[in-house]
């Protein structure tokens, strides 16, 4: 009998992990592109 295992908490810090390189692709490709800061935040 074959049995399929799921890891529900790797699941979610792939997940969140994906996001934060999502975040992170955005900032660098404004970084890359000279895009201007807005605010303080933004140079964190």
């Amino acid at each position: 009998m074959t049995s399929i295992n799921t890891n529900n908490a790797a699941m979610a810090a792939l997940q969140t992990l994906r996001g934060i390189n999502q975040g992170l692709q955005k900032t660098q490709d404004h970084v890359s592109s000279g895009f201007r800061i807005g605010k303080a935040s933004d140079n964190a």
